[in-house]
């Protein structure tokens, strides 16, 4: 569990943004992006060695893969 002071509590400001792993774009709220997983890597033509614990995919990228997945 992340540590937040007292006043980020209240407020709730916390800075949950974070840039999607394939396209880059800034994504302000995590429910518009999902983790990046080794077992969905390929899918992003992202190697597992490049995989960090903070990476995610937006929606709009996810989609578009989906969509090449069954579309072929």
């Amino acid at each position: 569990m992340r540590r937040v002071d007292e006043l980020t509590v209240i407020t709730g400001d916390v800075d949950e943004s974070h840039d999607c792993a394939v396209c880059g774009v800034r994504v302000e709220h995590p429910g518009l992006s999902r983790p990046l997983t080794e077992s969905n890597c390929s899918l992003y033509d992202i190697g597992e060695s490049q995989l960090t614990d903070d990476m995610r995919v937006c929606n709009s990228c996810r989609c578009k893969s989906i969509h090449k997945r069954y579309m072929q």
